[in-house]
């Protein structure tokens, strides 16, 4: 495979070791997150980065989710 994507759910907890065995394999990572809302887990999205602010954007949402569950 040229690329592969990991999307952990609701973090990026894989995210270094990922990125460093897929480059080392030759293979282009594609890193992405699999986030649920805290009040409703039936809703939910996998975001993708395609570059380094959509990678950017991807850790503020699911800093902002973290959040939203101390709140809860």
């Amino acid at each position: 495979m040229p690329t592969l994507a990991l999307t952990d759910t609701n973090g990026m907890y894989g995210l270094i070791q990922f990125a460093q065995l897929a480059k080392k394999a030759n293979i282009k990572p594609i890193l992405g997150v699999y986030l649920d809302d805290t009040n409703d887990p039936e809703i939910n999205a996998v975001l993708l980065a395609k570059n380094r602010d959509g990678y950017s954007k991807i850790c503020e949402l699911i800093t902002q989710r973290q959040l939203s569950e101390l709140l809860i």
